[in-house]
């Protein structure tokens, strides 16, 4: 292990590098003094996780007109492990799990608006559920929030079980995957749990389709005997319908929903499955070391993370989600894994 200066100077040495290498089309970073509109539509905002226990998570920020990139844009650190990035009623919202706060941002001058901390622990992702709430899950409670949007207060909690992590909305409906093996439905007239399926595989991360009336749950497995798998729900029915192992026991899986694909990030490559019969449609679409990705409806593009081992600036590379060609390339800070879309 070096020691603390040397862990210092190797830091130092890397934001000089980073500051050098950028590609043409990246731009230094942003001021982040005053009122005046930084950020402009279109572009998309790059929460970059950080590293666990560091407190070093980032905000970048690449515009879809000219491709130019800001970095560390609110005021540069925001906390410990940024998990979620959502931009709700015209505000940004970022769930910072290790510091155990959700914060709220201006997206145009990047300036902080809000801190909330009270009654919040771990949370992990935040979702638009009517014009003036939102549910927060929490990764080591038994409770998701219910968050008033007027106020940025946490104004109810949802009893769901241990380990609630993943949201999505459709039908008038949330749902939550909690627990070893739990997929939680809510009533957003209620704000009520009045269902559970049961999809297994320790469920994570969950995807809307309404396209295909179809809620798609990402599993990662036990990490010792039962390996990852995609669990695919009928909405209407709230009936699981089918489920698909994806990877070997102890892979780290990630999951992009796209228009007609999802997009199943595996530790060295990405596979695509087809949304309506949920057959693999190419085991190495894309080939890559990638951690967490986006999908941009208006473009069509893929949008996918690269880690760098989770201790230097991290890489996005933007592809082509039909046909898998790369387009564009940014550098961002460590860990870039959740991606906002602002137009």
């Amino acid at each position: 292990m070096k020691a603390p200066r040397i862990q210092h100077l190797i830091a130092l040495l890397s934001l000089l590098f980073l500051s050098l290498t950028l590609a043409s089309c990246e731009s230094t970073t942003a001021p982040n003094t005053t009122d005046n509109a930084i950020v402009k539509k279109p572009s998309v905002f790059i929460l970059n996780e950080g590293q666990f226990g560091k407190s070093n998570a980032t905000l970048d920020a690449i515009s879809l007109s000219d491709f130019g990139i800001l970095h560390n844009l609110a005021g540069g650190v925001l906390g410990d492990i940024g998990n979620d990035i959502k931009i709700i009623n015209g505000g940004i919202y970022i769930c910072l799990n290790g510091s155990n706060k959700i914060l709220v941002i201006r997206p145009d001058s990047c300036i902080k608006l809000d801190s909330v901390t009270n009654s919040v622990f771990a949370p992990n992702q935040i979702v638009q559920v009517s014009a003036t709430r939102a549910i927060v899950t929490q990764l080591f409670t038994s409770n998701a929030l219910i968050m008033d949007l007027q106020s940025n207060k946490i104004v109810g909690a949802l009893p769901l079980g241990a380990g609630n992590s993943g949201i999505a909305v459709l039908n008038n409906r949330a749902w939550i995957s909690s627990g070893s093996d739990s997929l939680n439905v809510v009533d957003l007239n209620t704000l009520q749990p009045t269902n559970i399926i049961h999809v297994g595989g320790n469920p994570q991360n969950v995807y809307a389709d309404s396209l295909h009336d179809q809620i798609i749950v990402l599993g990662s497995g036990d990490y010792n005997t039962q390996a990852p798998g995609v669990y695919w729900v009928k909405a209407t029915t709230m009936q699981k319908t089918d489920s698909t192992t994806v990877g070997n026991v102890g892979d780290q899986i990630g999951g992009v929903l796209g228009k007609d694909k999802f997009y199943v990030i595996y530790p060295n490559r990405i596979a695509t499955y087809d949304l309506t019969t949920h057959a693999l449609l190419a085991d190495n679409f894309i080939g890559g070391t990638y951690y967490q990705g986006g999908y941009d409806a208006v473009n069509n593009e893929l949008y996918l993370g690269n880690t760098k081992a989770y201790k230097a600036a991290g890489i996005v590379d933007v592809y082509d989600a039909t046909s898998g060609g790369l387009k564009r390339s940014f550098t961002c800070g460590i860990a870039p894994a959740h991606f906002a879309f602002y137009r």
